[in-house]
């Protein structure tokens, strides 16, 4: 076989992996766009090779002897009229498996994922509390996700670079299955090589038909279920077969045969599931009664009703990029350079951000509310710089060929290493004194053993449910766990002098705990599950009552004392009447922050803040003033009293 410069031509290895492909029964391998971009880099090789030989034309020509200088300007003159480029292109792999946010991969500032410099921003635009804590509408940027959109129509509700729990969906093919979460991230199943039922935890809830496949490198399992039990979503409505994801934590996700979304639990009690109509989500419901209705336009999300009557709207520009969302909060606003977001623009009208970007969509600089500027170099071999623009507070930041973090280097050239198994486990870390901590993991990557740098040890035992059950130190047990049936929250936890505490759930909410003394409280809860009593062993009881958004209304203590609380419609705390009747009033920002405090007797306290959100003065009812200075960082540098004395505060 013909080898090119002692390489492989790709056209070769594109043969050999076909024929793998053809004649392997144990697996799946999943290159995408490798072998084009393999021979654009031997192509790019060649190109170097014909930049060495200009440039070397070009000093021959100025002397070629001794010490020659030749200006930038004219070696690009020189390189351009050889026809040669002036720079190397990156390489450009398709990387969505490292989008959304990654726990093995570190992020910089506002934040930008400090292996492919992706500039993500998460938000959550509704969210409810207690056990419907799962049904919220979240949504998160991508830069280099929006950089390689060609068809910008086919991105999600939200339009270019934004993914949401909405555009959550299963592509699945005849070698794997690959999960779009609502982060945007991938996560790929190879499909390949387990078949037949399993009693796996992964399927519990379902009759699981086939799998289950672990995901290539997470701790994520799909397998084939049936719909004729959907334990935990409760209101789903499907039939025949249906998708299964889930980890070892007890979340699962059901998606169709066809891979689209049905619904998500994590436990007992805390199902999400949704609505749809021609195949678009209309609206989404929790077990305990909270929903959103979802209403479009132009095929964009334009806005998203909670049943306790918060809205949130959602505004296009003619190129169908996400321009401004209102919100109880306020109103946010986003600018853009294409489909790369330029600017995050707060409520109050600060940006947060101002990003520049390169070709393939990574952060170049970002600047924060306060001015502060950070710069970001990206170089050979998943090495990340990032500084002041002018080199100094510089860190740097070593990511594997996966994007995880694998080291850290800090200003002062002080060192933290990670590393990681197969499935993104931290299996040990070096801090920058050199101490060492280790951490051992079962097949169903729990961690089982921790070594830490002075030598000890702490195990940690679990049951064939991915539930905790033991933990141990140097050998001794220290604490045992106990369920019952296949809930995930534990009935008994005793140590070992015999000391236990039993608790009982409903829909995996607790309702009675009894400690080692005998000592028991009770709790009772609303129709949305939110905490409505909690009783004492000798009767004495706690009343709380909630406002329809479900932030806390009132507290009636056993004697008869009874404290009030007033929210506004962003959950902000406006009103709050003691016991006594004293009432304390509170008024906020465009941006959120508490503006005054209003006490009972009239007196007012004042806070101004900067717009990088740090107090900035506090002034007391008597017009005494404390102002607070942050260095460049965000860090408090110092605090100026209100008779003029000056408080430093040491690096």
């Amino acid at each position: 076989m013909e080898q090119i410069g002692g390489l492989m031509p790709a056209s070769a290895l594109e043969a050999l992996y076909e024929h793998f492909c053809a004649s392997c029964q144990y697996g799946s391998l999943t290159v995408g766009g490798l072998f084009g971009q393999y021979q654009r880099w031997m192509g790019l090789n060649d190109a170097d090779v014909a930049w060495l030989e200009a440039v070397g034309r070009a000093f021959a020509a100025a002397g070629g002897s001794g010490s020659v200088i030749l200006a930038d300007v004219a070696l690009e003159a020189g390189l351009r009229a050889a026809g040669v480029s002036v720079t190397r292109a990156d390489i450009q792999v398709s990387s969505p498996t490292l989008s959304g946010i990654d726990p093995a991969t570190g992020y910089i500032e506002d934040p930008v994922n400090s292996a492919t410099g992706n500039f993500v921003l998460p938000e959550t635009d509704v969210v409810f509390g207690g056990p419907s804590q799962g049904l919220a509408i979240s949504r998160m940027y991508n830069s280099t996700l929006a950089a390689a959109y060609d068809e910008p129509e086919a991105c999600g509700v939200l339009g270019p670079g934004w993914s949401t729990i909405l555009d959550q969906r299963l592509i699945v093919t005849d070698e794997q299955a690959r999960w779009v979460r609502d982060d945007g991230r991938e996560i790929v199943f190879p499909l390949t090589g387990r078949n037949g039922a399993s009693g796996s935890p992964t399927a519990e809830g379902c009759h699981t038909v086939e799998g289950p496949w672990r995901a290539a490198q997470d701790n994520v399992w799909i397998s084939r279920g049936d719909a004729a039990d959907l334990a935990g979503v409760q209101g789903a409505t499907v039939a025949g077969p249906v998708w299964i994801v889930a980890d070892n934590t007890g979340s699962r996700l059901i998606f169709t045969a066809e891979g689209a979304w049905v619904g998500s639990t994590s436990g007992a009690g805390d199902g999400v599931w949704i609505e749809r109509h021609d195949g678009v989500i209309t609206s989404m419901h929790s077990e305990w009664g909270r929903s959103v209705d979802l209403f479009y336009a132009q095929g964009r999300l334009a806005k998203a009703v909670a049943s306790d009557g918060r809205s949130v709207s959602y505004a296009y520009d003619s190129q169908g990029r996400l321009v401004e969302v209102t919100r109880p909060d306020g109103v946010h606003h986003y600018q853009w350079d294409g489909w790369l977001l330029s600017q995050v623009i707060d409520a109050s009208g600060v940006a947060q951000c101002v990003n520049t970007f390169d070709a393939l969509g990574r952060i170049r600089t970002q600047r924060d509310a306060t001015g502060h500027l950070t710069r970001f170099t990206y170089l050979p071999g998943g090495v990340t710089v990032a500084d002041d623009g002018q080199g100094h507070h510089s860190n740097t930041w070593i990511s594997d060929a996966r994007g995880r973090t694998v080291g850290i280097i800090d200003a002062d050239g002080q060192r933290t290493s990670m590393r990681y198994d197969r499935y993104g486990n931290l299996v040990g870390a070096t801090d920058r004194a050199g101490k060492v901590i280790r951490h051992t993991y079962n097949e169903r990557g729990h961690r089982t053993r921790t070594t830490l740098p002075t030598g000890g040890v702490i195990e940690y035992g679990w049951d064939e449910a991915d539930r905790l059950t033991t933990i141990s130190t140097a050998g001794t047990l220290r604490a045992r766990l106990d369920y019952d049936g296949t809930q995930l929250t534990p009935v008994r936890l005793a140590d070992p002098h015999g000391t236990t505490v039993t608790m009982s759930w409903d829909r995996g909410l607790l309702r009675h705990l009894t400690d080692a003394t005998g000592a028991n409280i009770s709790v009772d809860y609303d129709k949305y599950g939110q905490i409505m009593a909690i009783t004492n062993g000798v009767g004495a009881t706690w009343q709380i009552s909630h406002d329809e958004a479900g932030q806390i209304s009132q507290i009636l203590t056993p004697l008869g004392y009874r404290t009030e609380m007033t929210h506004d419609q962003a959950g902000r705390l406006v009103e709050r009447i003691d016991p006594d009747g004293a009432c304390w009033s509170y008024d906020y920002d465009e941006a959120g922050h508490l503006e005054t405090a209003t006490a009972p007797d009239g007196g007012r306290t004042r806070y101004t803040w900067g717009p990088d959100g740090q107090i900035t003065t506090i002034t007391d009812p008597t017009g005494a003033t404390t102002t607070l200075a942050h260095d460049e960082v965000g860090d408090l540098a110092g605090i100026g009293l209100p008779d003029g004395g000056q408080l430093g505060i040491p690096a």
